[in-house]
């Protein structure tokens, strides 16, 4: 139980660097499972917008990631 908790405090972590919006298509499609046309209508972004923004939310956190990575170990 405390690995899984040890990763959702992890993901948690990395889905506050997102902007509300960003954080909230994450949390649907990734976590939840949710169709880009169930987060489409449930947030009213364009069906056409989900796939670029959730993009470009996974990016920064892999930026976020790598910054972290690199302030650890340099």
């Amino acid at each position: 139980a405390t690995e899984v908790t040890a990763q959702r405090e992890e993901v948690d972590h990395w889905l506050a660097c997102l902007p509300e919006d960003d954080r909230r298509l994450v949390l649907m499609h990734d976590l939840e499972g949710h169709s880009y046309s169930e987060i489409a209508k449930a947030t009213g972004i364009p069906i056409n917008s989900i796939g670029p923004r959730l993009s470009r939310a996974r990016a920064a956190i892999r930026q976020a990631r790598q910054a972290d990575d690199n302030a650890a170990t340099g």
